[in-house]
């Protein structure tokens, strides 16, 4: 157990974790722009006869396809058409053979989101065909053998990263949609649905939650939360069907929409095509919710795959004392393609090491497909491009990367990448706290957290160790109420706290009456009222606390003199 800043307030843990002032934590004025004239420009002077605009197929791709045609319906006479790509069969981006049944001619206005930047080959052909084409990206562009990077020759490349039209360079697509929707001369009611999609692609992505998307998503839930007219037929049918229609937080997007979203697209080829449909849905609530009902079922089973898989891929990476290893590489052919980035995920949650996840390749037996995570500060874009005669394709960016390599070339990738950072000192320790607290001081340390919400990827919710936790019956002379298969929860003196996976850890203490607890604090809605939980992460043994010999800190003596003057 390792706690990284006993002494620090909440203030300071969140400043070091983000990098950015109080100051800058808490200014909602700041404006944050993209230029997008030229975007209008052409298509005033092109007035195309028909928009294709080809996404992705996860959630970011999703709705930054769904914003981009309903800005190009409102401000065009243009037909707009879209086409995302079937994960399994296709692959990552667009290539020509799926621009073709479209046609292609001079009339036509072909607009790439959250790929294309690296679509060398099918803007190439988009282009010879004598189409226009924009590009809408936030990935990396191709970079050769010699460094040099390599631009597509498209008429318009929008991508915050090198493009220089942003004040802000980390949006996602969905977050570059919602800029450019702001700008058109749309619907008012669009535009807010615009910055709650936006909003949801950025927890879907998981962008960096500061400057711009810090700003973008505490709007967005402050729209969907206050003023219905900002939640479209399609996301309003989802949240009814995921019971979070009453109140939604990041956590609530990133735990229940976003994985709806994500699940179809993952098991079922052509699934994202479905989660676009639901967003398409503007009429009838029947219909919307009926396809909101199947997202869900699918997510259902998608949770079910993730958790035999994990636990097998566990057993294999210690039976195998891969668990020690500066990069963690698993391959088994049976783990459905759509959930190796998942399981690389949790080998990182697990190991807190850079792990990758192969399986089979849908269409070559010679080829193994996989998903890597980072952990430990390794960049994983810069880690492969080092190792590129490995690989058979890839791409990605500093905390995520797809790729594909030959079976023969499998055992040399995990022994080249262990090698480069064989070096580094990684931290060991799997448990980690910010701040050692009191069940007591719960309420008041909710509000100093609640100062820096939203919490994510570069501002993460500020970790909690209560040592010493006493329970109290939650149902009849219950200590304990089991949620599922695997999860518990708890009722303390003023708190519940809630583990989606503990209740094993929990048995294996012997079902004490006085725990440990690690984790962070989030919001429960129920009943039309909102309280703080706290979400479990590790359930310890208890360490009943020796008052007269602990040396306060900064925060408990704060929240004492808080308590003394009656300052709630």
């Amino acid at each position: 157990m390792k706690i990284r800043n006993k002494e620090k307030s909440i203030s300071q843990i969140v400043k070091e974790n983000t990098g950015m002032t109080v100051e800058q934590l808490t200014d909602d004025k700041r404006v944050w722009t993209y230029d997008f004239h030229e975007l209008f420009e052409l298509l005033e002077k092109k007035k195309p006869k028909r928009i294709i605009i080809f996404g992705d197929y996860d959630d970011d791709g999703v709705w930054g396809t769904w914003i981009l045609k309903g800005v190009m319906k409102e401000i065009t006479d243009s037909k707009v058409l879209t086409r995302l790509p079937h994960r399994l069969s296709e692959g990552y981006g667009a290539k020509p053979s799926q621009l073709e049944p479209f046609g292609l001619n001079k009339d036509d206005l072909v607009i790439t989101i959250d790929n294309g930047v690296a679509a060398l080959d099918a803007i190439d052909y988009a282009k010879s065909c004598g189409s226009s084409v924009i590009i809408m990206d936030h990935h990396q562009p191709v970079i050769d053998s010699e460094g040099n990077v390599i631009l597509p020759k498209a008429d318009l490349i929008f991508d915050a990263h090198f493009d220089g039209k942003s004040n802000f360079t980390d949006w996602c697509a969905g977050g570059m949609a919602a800029m450019l929707a702001m700008q058109a001369p749309v619907s008012e009611q669009f535009k807010k649905q615009a910055i709650v999609a936006g909003a949801i692609a950025t927890v879907g992505d998981s962008v960096t939650l500061i400057d711009g998307n810090r700003w973008l998503l505490k709007e967005g839930l402050r729209l969907i939360n206050s003023d219905k007219e900002s939640r479209s037929m399609g996301l309003y049918s989802l949240m009814v069907a995921m019971n979070c229609e009453e109140y939604v937080d990041e956590q609530t997007i990133g735990f229940s929409i976003v994985p709806c979203i994500n699940a179809v697209g993952r098991l079922l080829d052509d699934g994202a095509e479905q989660a676009l449909a639901l967003a398409d849905t503007d009429t009838s609530f029947n219909e919307a919710y009926a396809i909101a009902k199947n997202l869900v079922a699918i997510n259902e089973e998608r949770k079910s795959l993730t958790d035999f898989w994990a636990g097998k891929c566990f057993e294999f990476v210690e039976s195998k004392g891969y668990d020690k290893d500066k990069v963690i590489l698993i391959s088994n052919d049976s783990i459905h393609e759509g959930i190796v980035g998942i399981i690389a995920g949790k080998l990182m949650e697990r190991y807190n090491r850079p792990s990758f996840a192969f399986t089979k390749h849908s269409t070559d037996e010679l080829l193994q497909k996989g998903s890597g995570r980072s952990a430990q500060g390794v960049n994983l874009k810069e880690l492969l491009d080092r190792h590129q005669d490995l690989l058979y394709g890839y791409g990605g960016h500093s905390g995520a990367a797809g790729l594909t390599v030959s079976k023969d070339n499998y055992s040399e990738l995990r022994i080249a990448l262990n090698e480069d950072l064989k070096d580094i000192p990684y931290d060991e320790e799997t448990i980690i706290a910010d701040i050692v607290v009191e069940a007591k001081d719960i309420d008041e340390i909710s509000k100093e957290i609640d100062k820096f919400s939203p919490y994510g990827v570069g501002n993460p919710a500020p970790v909690l160790y209560i040592p010493y936790f006493k329970l109290y019956p939650i149902k009849g002379n219950n200590l304990y109420l089991a949620i599922g298969k695997s999860g518990v929860k708890f009722q303390g003196t003023s708190i519940q706290a809630v583990s989606f996976r503990g209740l094993k850890e929990y048995e294996e203490l012997g079902f004490p009456t006085e725990i440990g607890l690690v984790g962070t604090l989030g919001k429960n809605y129920f009943n039309g009222e909102l309280t703080t939980q706290f979400l479990v992460q590790n359930i310890l043994p208890a360490k009943i606390p020796e008052r007269e010999t602990i040396r306060k800190t900064p925060l408990q003596l704060m929240l004492e003199r808080r308590r003394q003057k009656g300052v709630s």
